[in-house]
């Protein structure tokens, strides 16, 4: 009888978890909805974002539910304003709040920004944002990978000066050997921000590539 009772349990807890809820992702629009539709459902998912940071102390345990609703936004309002910044809002949580940094899938999300977002003004704080992860934490070869195409760019005049990327490309080829691609950086970086308070930083790597070199400039 005692045997009956607790296989009369098992079954009871079995059928009641298998009965419970399963959470599901929100399911995609059938079709493209209006601008300003997917403008007021961004707005009220990020909204969701801002309440679900602020319910717990613990930052990590709410970590997946932030990047999923993000993605929703990225995904299902493509043409909202907030779609863009959804992708600024994850590649600063895979590279701040991932121990290590999620290159991977900061990465992949810069190069789909890119094919979809070609002329945004959201572009050059995302490359700013990778490219300070990869300056703290040494990665030159990746740093230079990103920043050299921008520093053509720059030298051409067809891009938005930001002086922050023209420093990391330099830092990144003097820490690669690369020292006269450097030094073009850091004499472009003077040249163009003259009163840029990195420029001390950038005269003193100048004096050192000119001991390296056996100049004297």
């Amino acid at each position: 009888m005692k045997r009956v009772i607790i296989n009369i349990a098992v079954l009871i807890l079995l059928s009641s978890c298998a009965a419970a809820p399963v959470e599901k992702r929100a399911e995609p629009p059938e079709k493209a909805l209006p601008v300003s539709e997917q403008e007021s459902r961004a707005l009220e998912s990020f909204t969701d974002i801002l309440e679900i940071s602020g319910s717990s102390r613990d930052r990590q345990a709410v970590l997946p539910e932030m990047e999923k609703i993000y993605m929703e936004i990225i995904d299902y309002y493509p043409d909202a304003a907030l779609a863009q910044e959804s992708y600024l809002k994850l590649v600063e949580i895979y590279l701040r709040e991932y121990s290590p940094p999620s290159y991977a899938k900061a990465e992949g999300l810069y190069k789909q920004f890119r094919g979809k977002y070609p002329g945004s003004v959201l572009r050059g704080f995302i490359e700013e944002t990778i490219a300070k992860s990869y300056y703290l934490n040494a990665e030159w070869g990746r740093l230079l990978n990103l920043t050299a195409p921008i520093f053509k760019q720059y030298i051409s005049n067809s891009l938005q000066r930001r002086p922050a990327l023209i420093y990391m490309y330099s830092e990144a080829n003097f820490n690669l050997g690369r020292l006269k691609d450097a030094e073009d950086g850091y004499r472009l970086m003077m040249k163009l921000f003259p009163g840029m308070s990195g420029n001390v930083n950038a005269r003193a790597r100048l004096e050192e590539i000119r001991k390296k070199l056996g100049k004297d400039k």
